[in-house]
C-alpha cells in the first residue's frame, strides 16, 4: 500500500518535489495520522537511503441511526465502511488499501441495501476496479404503484497525471412495477419487469 503512493523509484536520482509529492500521496490515503521521510546516509558514496515513518490511524466507521422526512416517513439507517479493506485478510479485512461499504435504509416508505469494494491497485497496476450492488423498494413514488429496482454496476478508473482520472462503468437493474387495483388503464399497462443497462465515460479533474 505505501509503495504504490510513491512517486519515486529506488535507485533513480533524489528528487525533493518526488518526496514531496510521495508525502502528500501518503497523508491523501487518509490511512495514516502522521507520515515522515527522511534521507540518511548509506555506506555507498552518493547513495541514500529514504526512511518512511508512518503512524496508522481508525480507518473504519460504524454509524447507525433514525429519522423522519416528508418523504420517506420514518426510517432507520446502518453503515459500515472501511476504506483499508482486505477482502483476503481474515479476520480482520484490514490493510490491503481496498474501500469496502455496506448500507442499510429501511422505513415506512423505502428499502435500500448497497454492497460495494473498490480494488485501487487491480492486479498491481494503477487501476480502480470497483463493484457495486444493490436493491430497493419505493413505496413513496405515488399511491398508485409501488417501484423495485435491483441491480449492480462495475467500474474502471485510471489515473492521467496527478490530478485527473479516467472512468468508464456499466450499470445493469431489474425494474418491477406493482400497481394498485383501482388504478387508471394507462398506468396498469406498465405494470411488470424490465432490465435497464447503461455505460458511461467520465473524466474527472
Amino acid at each position: 500500500v505505501l509503495r504504490n503512493e510513491l512517486a519515486s523509484t529506488p535507485g533513480e536520482v533524489y528528487s525533493t518535489p518526488r518526496i514531496a509529492a510521495s508525502k502528500r500521496r501518503l497523508e491523501n490515503t487518509g490511512y495514516f495520522g502522521s507520515v515522515d521521510i527522511l534521507p540518511t546516509d548509506t555506506d555507498v558514496a552518493e547513495y541514500k537511503d529514504v526512511n518512511i515513518s508512518v503512524t496508522e490511524r481508525p480507518t473504519g466507521t460504524f454509524n447507525f441511526g433514525a429519522g423522519f422526512s416528508s418523504i420517506d416517513n420514518f426510517v432507520g439507517f446502518v453503515e459500515v465502511t472501511q476504506t483499508n479493506f482486505d477482502i483476503g485478510a481474515w479476520p480482520n479485512f484490514t490493510g490491503g488499501g481496498q474501500r469496502f461499504r455496506a448500507a442499510a435504509r429501511v422505513g415506512t416508505e423505502r428499502r435500500d441495501f448497497i454492497l460495494s469494494l473498490t480494488e485501487p491497485w487491480f492486479m498491481g497496476r494503477p487501476l480502480a476496479l470497483g463493484g457495486e450492488s444493490f436493491y430497493r423498494d419505493l413505496f413513496f413514488l405515488s399511491d398508485d404503484y409501488d417501484q423495485t429496482n435491483y441491480g449492480g454496476s462495475v467500474s474502471l478508473r485510471k489515473a492521467i497525471g496527478e490530478h485527473s482520472n479516467l472512468q468508464i462503468k456499466y450499470g445493469f437493474e431489474n425494474v418491477e412495477i406493482t400497481t394498485e387495483p383501482d388504478v387508471s388503464p394507462e398506468i396498469q399497462a406498465e405494470e411488470g419487469e424490465f432490465l435497464l443497462s447503461k455505460i458511461g465515460l467520465a473524466w474527472v479533474h
